[in-house]
């Protein structure tokens, strides 16, 4: 069995005490249904999905343990070893294995490497491509990428991907647009086989405008990021407030460095990142010139009240150190984004999915758009430039291919309107850039009040 250690394990005591919060942090375990006897056959494995490659006929085990390793493990006296290791090279790491026990097919890619079909023999060390899925790729233009690096305020290290248009010409500040949830090796036109929504790193950065993605090296601990949060903050707030002082100490890197101009930056966020996005609107040093936010948490008055289980309850009292009223209202009227809308001075795009929920009476929106409305209206209300969309038949990660496109080409035209001034011919919408210049009038009253 593939999965996280069971309760009261002396296997849970380890996780717990080391706290890897990784999604792939789950072990492989041999259960004995009869005696209820449980043995770790491996602490790690590379992929939560993946069952053993292999039941070899002498009880070995071909399992993918890490990024780039196989290991074959052997049961004796009641323990599971190592008995050899294959090491795959330049293998991206959540990829996708398949072993006959001689032969080791996978899928491969990297950040400007479609997918394609691979099979390695290890007797001869040898990989060779099976197919290429993807051919149309070979006649574009990919925009290079770079690693970079920098420190928040409290001293944490990040990685990052940073996409450069292919015309990059030294000396020139670019605009820059920011992805707030990490790249994990794939292929990235959009974001891979995870389908978010609104983030759109190739078609971007081929537009002139450079696009930052952190990574997660090898060994990352959430427990040692943890330890950089911010002091001061209560409840949990100081989480978003850590992601606020990463990003806005990547941008001041990158102005330095010269590569960025700090007053054309961009910024997405997607699920619990476009909380975070709405965080940093509010409070942040650096003054985001575009923002979206795509069908994402708030931790709002609005969803406290509404989503009224004690789960929820609970959560957002554990947010905010309490609930909205007595000792910790301030907490809520200082931080909660119900509170804080005329704090906002950036152009926000919000995209809102449907989970199959049709938008046909207004006066009864579906809940997932009517807890959106929240933002939506308090923007409007202050007019400040907010636009809306509703994907009524799309879940969380987008499928479709039509609502994946819509999404793609609409950030792809929302950050070149309000980082280049640049307005594509003919777009599908006729009235978009209408309503995006009339948005832009209510940004410039915006920027010059008091």
């Amino acid at each position: 069995m593939v999965g996280y250690s069971p309760v009261g394990s002396p296997w849970e005591r380890e996780d717990l005490a080391k706290f890897n919060g990784n999604p792939g942090d789950v072990h492989l375990f041999r259960v004995v249904p009869d005696s209820g006897t449980i043995e770790e056959v491996a602490p790690h494995l590379a992929n939560g999905y993946e069952q053993p490659l292999t039941w070899k006929t002498d009880g070995n085990l071909l399992v993918h343990t890490s990024s780039s390793t196989v290991d074959e493990l052997t049961r004796k006296d009641g323990r599971w070893t190592v008995s050899d290791s294959i090491t795959i090279p330049n293998l991206y790491r959540s990829a996708t294995l398949a072993s006959d026990g001689y032969r080791i097919v996978g899928d491969y890619q990297d950040t400007t490497t479609p997918p394609g079909l691979f099979l390695y023999d290890p007797t001869q060390k040898s990989m060779k491509t099976i197919v290429r899925l993807n051919p149309q790729f070979d006649s574009l233009t990919f925009a290079p990428t770079r690693e970079v690096r920098w420190n928040t305020s409290t001293g944490y290290e990040v990685h990052g991907l940073l996409l450069v248009p292919p015309d990059l010409t030294p000396g020139v500040a670019y605009p820059l647009v920011i992805q707030t949830k990490p790249e994990l090796g794939q292929f990235l036109c959009d974001t891979g086989e995870s389908h978010y929504p609104s983030f759109a790193p190739q078609p971007i950065a081929n537009a002139g405008v450079l696009y930052l993605i952190r990574t997660y090296p090898d060994g990352y601990l959430e427990q040692e990021e943890r330890d950089h949060y911010p002091k001061g903050y209560p409840g949990q707030i100081a989480e978003a407030a850590f992601q606020m002082d990463l990003w806005d100490s990547a941008v001041e890197t990158l102005s330095v460095q010269g590569l960025v101009d700090p007053n054309k930056v961009g910024l997405i966020g997607f699920s619990r990142s476009g909380w975070y996005t709405e965080f940093i609107l509010a409070h942040s040093k650096v003054h985001y010139r575009a923002a979206t936010a795509a069908d994402n948490a708030q931790y709002s008055l609005g969803e406290s009240w509404y989503r009224h289980t004690a789960e929820t309850v609970q959560g957002y009292d554990a947010m905010y150190g309490g609930p909205p009223f007595g000792s910790t209202l301030k907490n809520w009227l200082d931080y909660s984004v119900s509170f804080n809308p005329d704090k906002f001075h950036t152009p926000l795009l919000m995209e809102q999915m449907g989970y199959g929920r049709q938008y046909s009476n207004v006066h009864e929106p579906p809940d997932t758009l009517a807890l959106s409305f929240e933002v939506f209206t308090g923007l409007n209300r202050l007019n400040k430039p907010v636009e809306l969309y509703y994907y009524p038949n799309e879940e969380h990660q987008i499928d479709h291919p039509q609502a994946r496109l819509a999404t793609l080409q609409r950030n792809l035209d929302w950050y070149r309107f309000w980082l280049q001034g640049y307005e594509r011919p003919q777009p599908e919408d006729p009235n978009q850039y209408v309503r995006w210049r009339q948005l832009r009038t209510l940004q410039l009253r915006d920027d010059v009040s008091p």
